[in-house]
């Protein structure tokens, strides 16, 4: 980074943040508190819908890790939530967020999405398989609370807009992870950095120097 980087971040800090937004922490702990706390601040009836699963017990729990869904799904209309899957008929893709505003009679979660579309949000089987043979399959509506996430857990989404905190960073690459996520500094909310969040750790330089070498060998 130079210092005109660096200017550039902290030009997205000590801005108004609007009240809607996500918001990108590194610990779980800090993430788990703000969506229970804006949940439990919605009145109305609480949903819930449970993860179901199948195959070799290992291999669900492993495959678990990858799937943003929680085995527990808690819900109520009016929560502020994200798809955490692609639809394979692209009415909302992973990282999309909206509201909550009613549930179907078979207790479905019918979201308004910030894009306008209106979707009843079915549930999807993510799956694990080891040459022809399926060894883990879990099924649970795509969604989960959107107040707050980890950065970790938000790898692969694309954010409109987001509060990223990384004050508390503790591994080399969390701050690329989490400013990645968000699709220009205008909707960037910069809320704390500290140095590690700006590090990149060696083993990343070492692949990054072989790819560009590959490449330069194949002009």
């Amino acid at each position: 980074m130079t210092s005109k980087h660096l200017q550039w971040l902290k030009s997205c800090m000590n801005r108004t943040v609007p009240e809607d937004i996500t918001r990108l922490y590194t610990l779980n702990v800090d993430v788990e508190d703000i969506n229970e706390q804006k949940l439990n601040a919605l009145k109305g009836d609480s949903h819930y819908i449970l993860r179901t699963s199948k195959g070799n017990h290992y291999d669900i729990q492993n495959l678990q890790r990858n799937v943003m869904a929680p085995e527990v799904l808690h819900l109520k209309v009016g929560a502020r939530v994200m798809a955490v899957k692609n639809d394979a008929e692209l009415q909302y893709a992973n990282g999309s967020i909206g509201d909550i505003i009613e549930f179907t009679e078979d207790g479905l979660p019918v979201v308004l999405f910030d894009s306008g579309k209106v979707v009843i949000v079915e549930p999807q089987e993510w799956e694990v398989r080891k040459g022809d043979r399926l060894a883990a399959a879990i099924t649970q509506v795509p969604l989960r609370l959107a107040y707050a996430i980890t950065v970790h857990k938000s790898q692969g989404m694309t954010l409109d807009s987001a509060e990223v905190d990384l004050s508390k960073a503790f591994v080399e690459g969390m701050g690329y992870v989490g400013l990645s996520r968000v699709k220009n500094l205008d909707t960037l909310f910069l809320k704390g950095l500290n140095q590690r969040s700006l590090q990149v750790s060696p083993r990343a330089r070492e692949i990054d120097v072989t790819l560009r070498d590959m490449s330069r060998s194949l002009i």
